[in-house]
């Protein structure tokens, strides 16, 4: 496609799933769509096609694949994938963000969310069961609003940022965060920071403040500051913990499905 707003709508009574590439920016929105029909009589009647908003499947374990070959993603409508189906919302091509201003939610399926720049979680993203969440910043900062939640149940969740991270707040069963030439700090207006069994953090420079630390309740932590610019782990976790080894594993979607 070629469009500037998209929503996308699969019932899947046999088959089910929405596969779209996009060529520049998209915003996932609402639509209504109206033509004129000529009657035999020469009169006109409107034929109206009502507001449809978001990507979503409604059955058959429906995939969601949007990506961009060189644009920005704008998500301001809900996307929802029914079952096992899983999400892929990729912004590709140079200097492109990806921001998410609308729910994400599969019932178990796995999320990626990918962008050549930044990416700007401002809502909830969601799975459970297996399902686990990515979310990778290729080029950039990733900032999560501190009232936005991501969510993976009983699996694992896993953020990567090319600079900094900013978190809101996380629960899973294991949580990876990795600011490959930047900080990870703790987003202004968050409640917890991470809730998890298990807690692996790296970053370039420090892991929050001094004045600011990250929240915590988690079981088990490992966390690396490797200070190229600034140094220090800032870390205040609510109740029993043991500091040891993490490791963490998330499923990525591929454009292909």
């Amino acid at each position: 496609t070629t469009v500037d707003t998209l929503s996308a709508l699969s019932t899947g009574t046999d088959t089910a799933g929405i596969f779209i590439t996009e060529t520049d920016h998209l915003t996932v929105g609402s639509v209504a769509v109206s033509v004129t029909q000529m009657n035999a009589d020469a009169s006109t009647t409107v034929m109206t096609d009502g507001a449809q908003s978001g990507l979503t499947t409604l059955s058959n374990n429906g995939d969601i694949v949007l990506s961009t070959v060189n644009g920005v993603i704008v998500i301001n409508q809900g996307v929802v994938a029914q079952g096992a189906g899983n999400i892929l919302l990729a912004a590709n091509g140079s200097n492109n963000d990806l921001t998410v201003n609308a729910d994400i939610n599969s019932s178990t399926g796995h999320i990626t969310l990918m962008a050549a720049d930044a990416i700007s979680i401002n809502a909830d993203v969601s799975t459970a069961d297996s399902g686990t969440i990515s979310i990778d910043a290729q080029g950039s900062d990733l900032v999560m609003a501190g009232t936005s939640d991501i969510t993976a149940t009983d699996s694992s969740v896993r953020l990567s940022a090319a600079n900094n991270i900013a978190l809101g707040n996380i629960t899973a069963m294991d949580v990876s965060v990795l600011a490959d030439a930047g900080s990870i700090t703790n987003a202004v207006g968050s409640t917890m920071n991470v809730s998890a069994m298990n807690l692996r953090l790296a970053a370039d420079d420090a892991i929050a403040t001094n004045a600011r630390h990250l929240t915590t309740t988690v079981d088990t932590l490992s966390a690396l500051s490797t200070g190229t610019d600034t140094a220090g782990i800032f870390i205040t976790e609510t109740d029993h913990l043991t500091v040891g080894s993490v490791a963490v594993s998330v499923t990525q979607m591929n454009a292909d499905a």
